[in-house]
């Protein structure tokens, strides 16, 4: 009866650590958003340490993981103003050259659309950021 018991106790912390592994945050995302006259075009890079360096490298929109923490930095590298909006946060009027960052937990798996809301109905001012 004992070993029966032993077994059970100690499967229950493997069990448990296995289930707060799925809601802890994952490494930092770094979204660069560069807007130009035609389109917003988007890439994703994570840092790593490597054998005390930091590292960073580019990831597929594929590898965009729910309870990471996303930094976004846009940059209008045109000369009209534009904008980005994702999450219900939008960017303040990006003069020529200007640039914003904001940040957030990617805390929702899903689809999410961002955009230029100043070239709202445009195409190429749109997409689809997939978190998995």
């Amino acid at each position: 009866m004992t070993a029966v018991a032993f077994l059970a106790a100690a499967a229950l912390p493997a069990a448990a650590s296995t289930a707060s592994a799925t809601t802890e945050p994952g490494k930092a995302l770094i979204v660069h958003v560069n807007i130009t006259d035609k389109q917003i075009i988007t890439s994703f890079w994570a840092s790593a340490s490597v054998s005390g360096q930091e590292t960073q490298f580019v990831l597929q929109p594929g590898q965009v993981r729910r309870g990471q923490q996303a930094y976004f930095v846009v940059l209008n590298v045109v000369k009209k103003l534009h904008n980005f909006a994702i999450f219900g946060k939008t960017t303040k009027k990006l003069r020529p050259g200007a640039k914003a960052h904001f940040h957030l937990t990617l805390a929702h798996r899903g689809a999410f659309r961002y955009e230029s809301t100043l070239d709202r109905g445009k195409p190429g001012f749109h997409g689809t950021l997939n978190v998995y």
